[in-house]
């Protein structure tokens, strides 16, 4: 009967119903972090918006391969990207507005490799979120601690969540500007790049791309001092609505059960 009733239960479930997703709640939080590399170059405004071309690199997995995978729409993905940067004062470029920047972006998966004595991706990942901000070693050798010396350790709510990013992977999307005149000349000159990140524990990409989108959308290309966590409940609360009650058949009639 047990086992019917986790059946039951998981098939109702609007994420990954796998037993991870039932032993423990998804994680609610989105890291963002963002560099910038060039500060000659203005973030945009209300009446001064930064003209961009838009070149998707596409899915891809950044960190350890893994199967079973669901990958959003290339052109859903198109379209929700220049929605939100166009509500950030990025606009899409025209024969009117040419562009003055060029923003790459990517989505997909970053996963350890649990393989023993591998490349694990640790450092990769670390450094995706933006560890470096927080003290934390972020080359082949990082673990995931401060490093603040022999024997010596140290850890706070920042690292703590950084660092508890890993174990269940993530989905990510990142975006790398580069001065568009420059590259016309086949020079690669980053502006900017900003990274963002949500546990894959309990969903899939296309479910919570869209969330990752909106709620860091206001970081996106603008320095960060640190990785910066959002925690998404804060943000959206469930809610039903109920419409008018009508009758749906008249003639039912129900009968005691003796």
């Amino acid at each position: 009967m047990r086992l019917i009733w986790i059946a039951a239960v998981a098939s109702c479930l609007p994420a990954r119903a796998d037993l991870l997703s039932l032993m423990y709640p998804p994680e609610p939080d989105v890291i963002a972090n963002t560099d910038v590399l060039d500060r000659r170059w203005p973030a945009p405004a209300p009446d001064h918006p930064v003209y961009y071309l838009a070149i998707s690199k596409g899915y891809r997995d950044f960190g350890f391969l893994i199967g079973g995978e669901k990958i959003p729409d290339r052109h859903g993905v198109l379209q929700m990207v220049t929605k939100i940067l166009d509500a950030q004062g990025f606009k899409v470029a025209s024969a009117e507005h040419p562009p003055s920047v060029m923003i790459l972006y990517s989505w997909g998966t970053f996963y350890l490799n649990p393989t023993p004595y591998a490349h694990t991706f640790a450092g990769e990942m670390l450094e995706f979120l933006g560890a470096y901000k927080l003290g934390l070693r972020t080359d082949s050798r990082s673990t995931g601690v401060r490093d603040l010396g022999p024997g010596l350790t140290s850890l706070n709510p920042d690292v703590s969540t950084v660092a508890g990013f890993l174990p269940h992977g993530m989905y990510v999307i990142t975006f790398w500007a580069f001065d568009y005149e420059r590259a016309l000349k086949g020079e690669a000159h980053l502006i900017w790049k900003t990274n963002i990140s949500s546990s894959a524990r309990g969903f899939y990409l296309p479910e919570v791309l869209p969330t990752m989108l909106v709620v860091a959308a206001p970081l996106i290309g603008r320095e960060t001092a640190r990785p910066i966590r959002i925690d998404v409940g804060k943000h959206y609360h469930p809610s039903v609505e109920i419409g008018p009650l009508r009758v749906l058949d008249p003639d039912v009639k129900l009968e005691m059960v003796r």
